[in-house]
C-alpha cells in the first residue's frame, strides 16, 4: 500500500523547484542551506519498509479490516467519496504524502472533480461542499487532532455528524477516519515516500 505514482503535478513541482536556487540568492543571505533543503525533499528514501508489510499478517488483516469497512460504507448508504474526503483530510493533517496521493486517486476514480479535492484543506472557506461532507470532515480533524486537548472531539462536531449518519454509518466512519490515522502513522514515522516514475 505505500508504492504508488506521483502526483500528476510532480513533473510540473520540479520545474518549479528547478528555478527557485537564482531566487534565493537574491534574497537569501543562507541560499546553499536552504538548496540543499529543497533538494533533499525530491531525493527523499524511506527508512524502512511499512511496518505493515513486517509483520507476519499485518498486512492481511489491515486489508480484511479495509474491506469490512468499506462493506458496511456501502450497506449505510455513505458515499466512498465522502469516505476518500474524510481520509485525505486526516492524511494531510498528518502530512503522509503517500496517503495524501492514495485517496486523491481514490476519490478521483470514484467521480470526485479536481476542484473539490484542492479545496479540502480549506473545505470551511469554500461552497463546494454539502453540510455532510463538512460534519465528516469536521469529525476527521477532531479525531486526527486528539493530541493534549481536554476535549479534542467536543460534543458539538460529535452530534453534528450524528445528525447525518446513524449508528452504523457514523461507527464506520469513525473506524475508518481511525483507519487513516494508523495508516498515516506507519508512513510517517518509517518516512514512506510516493514513487515516482523515470518519467516524471
Amino acid at each position: 500500500m505505500t508504492k504508488h505514482r506521483s502526483f500528476v503535478g510532480f513533473s510540473f513541482l520540479k520545474k518549479i523547484l528547478s528555478q527557485i536556487p537564482g531566487a534565493i540568492r537574491q534574497h537569501s543571505k543562507e541560499p546553499k542551506s536552504v538548496l540543499i533543503k529543497i533538494r533533499g525533499v525530491l531525493n527523499m528514501q524511506s527508512r524502512m519498509d511499512s511496518p505493515a508489510m513486517i509483520v507476519p499478517d499485518a498486512t492481511q488483516a489491515l486489508q480484511a479490516l479495509g474491506k469490512a469497512l468499506f462493506t458496511s460504507a456501502e450497506k449505510t448508504g455513505i458515499p466512498s467519496r465522502t469516505l476518500f474526503l474524510a481520509y485525505l483530510r486526516a492524511s494531510q493533517i498528518n502530512g503522509d504524502s503517500v496517503c495524501v496521493e492514495l485517496h486523491s486517486r481514490n476519490a478521483l476514480a470514484a467521480g470526485e472533480s479536481t476542484e473539490r479535492l484542492l479545496a479540502v484543506s480549506a473545505w470551511r472557506e469554500t461552497q463546494y461542499f454539502n453540510d455532510t461532507e463538512r460534519a465528516a470532515l469536521a469529525l476527521s480533524e477532531a479525531v486526527t487532532r486528539l493530541n493534549d486537548r481536554v476535549d479534542p472531539v467536543p460534543d458539538e462536531i460529535f452530534n453534528e455528524a450524528a445528525r447525518h449518519f446513524d449508528v452504523l454509518a457514523l461507527a464506520t466512519l469513525i473506524a475508518g477516519i481511525a483507519m487513516a490515522n494508523f495508516w498515516n502513522r506507519l508512513n510517517v514515522s518509517t518516512r514512506q515516500i510516493v514513487t515516482v516514475s523515470a518519467s516524471k
